[in-house]
Order: C-alpha cells, then structure tokens, then sequence
C-alpha cells in the first residue's frame, strides 16, 4: 500500500477528541474537493513521495505505539482510493486486536468493518450515507440548507461543524447553532501537536 506517513498522537477533532492513536495516512487523493487548495495535508495529496508499505508491518508499529487494545487511525489523502490496501491493512489490525479508526471525505462506500468511521465530506452528496459522526468544514461557503439536508439523509451518531483552520470560529457556532450541529476544532493545532 502507499502510504504518506505514519506518527502517533492524538486525536484532534470531533468525538475521539484527545485519544492517542497510530496514525496511517494514506497517499493520493482523487477528491477535487472546494478547499483542496487549503488542504491541511497536501503532501499526501499525490503519490509522489509516497512509501510502498506492507500492511503487517505497519500493525507491528501501531502495537508498539499504541498497545494491543489502541486504536489505528486511517486518513489519508483518501483511504478509499486504495480499497484493497484498506481491507487488508483493517483485517490484520482487527485480528491483532487493535481498534480501527477511519477516516475518508466519504465519496465512496467505505469498503472495510471499523470501529470508528468519521466523514468529514468534500462532496456535496457524500456516498457514505452513515458512521460514528461527520465533520463538515466550514469555509464560509456552507449554508444551513445543505446540513438540513445531510442530517436528513444520512444516519450519524454525531453530527459536528469545525471551522477551517485560520478562520474565525464565531461565524461556524452561529451556523452550528442553527442548524442544530455540534461544534468542534482542530484541536491538535490549537495545542500544536501533530
């Protein structure tokens, strides 16, 4: 598989919020989403300076990192885009044990059992329709119609709008509170983790 990256720390936004994981990021995104010119991550945008990786090794580090219970965090770029190394990297996480965190702007059906799905959509109409929560975030541009709308047909636990990073949050927990959202940050910038 090819990967951008891997580092533990913790999680920085929505529900797991400061739950220390291991971190997979996955090369490659074939979303042309509105903000990608602001993605916070745009070296894993290509495959460029990618690592081919095999999965087992990456579990051996999580194990090391994180324990034989932790979690194993996968984002990317977009996992999806790689649907046999995401199946194979979360079969062997989940037979060693580990609790499987992914997330993926949800452009496609997320193809793989985890324990912990986050969407954070980059489409206007997401195809993974349901998961522990969704993060929209919220460059200005978002408008109360379409959160009616996702919240009504999608199935999510958690519902949460996080404002773009650099941006002013009031006007995100003006929206958030109208709309019915939850608010939350990026809070691993905040503290300047990685």
């Amino acid at each position: 598989m090819f990967i951008h990256e891997t580092f533990t720390s913790f999680q920085g936004t929505g529900h797991l919020s400061g739950v220390r994981q291991f971190f997979v990021r996955f090369a490659g995104c074939s979303v042309k989403c509105p903000i990608r010119s602001e993605c916070d991550e745009p070296n894993a945008l290509t495959r460029r300076a990618a690592l081919k990786v095999d999965p087992e090794e990456i579990i051996q580090q999580a194990k090391q990192a994180v324990g034989p219970r932790g979690w194993l965090h996968v984002t990317g770029g977009e996992p999806t885009d790689q649907p046999e190394a995401l199946q194979l990297l979360v079969m062997k996480a989940r037979s060693e044990g580990l609790y499987v965190h992914v997330q993926t702007s949800g452009v496609r059906r997320v193809p793989v059992q985890w324990d912990w799905l986050t969407v954070s959509p980059k489409v206007t109409e997401p195809q993974q329709r349901f998961g522990q929560e969704i993060i929209v975030i919220d460059d200005g541009t978002v408008e109360t119609a379409w959160l009616d709308e996702l919240k009504a047909t999608t199935n999510y636990w958690c519902y949460y709008l996080c404002p773009l990073w650099g941006r002013d949050a009031t006007s995100t927990a003006d929206l958030a509170a109208r709309s019915g959202w939850d608010l939350t940050s990026q809070m691993h910038k905040h503290y300047g983790i990685s």
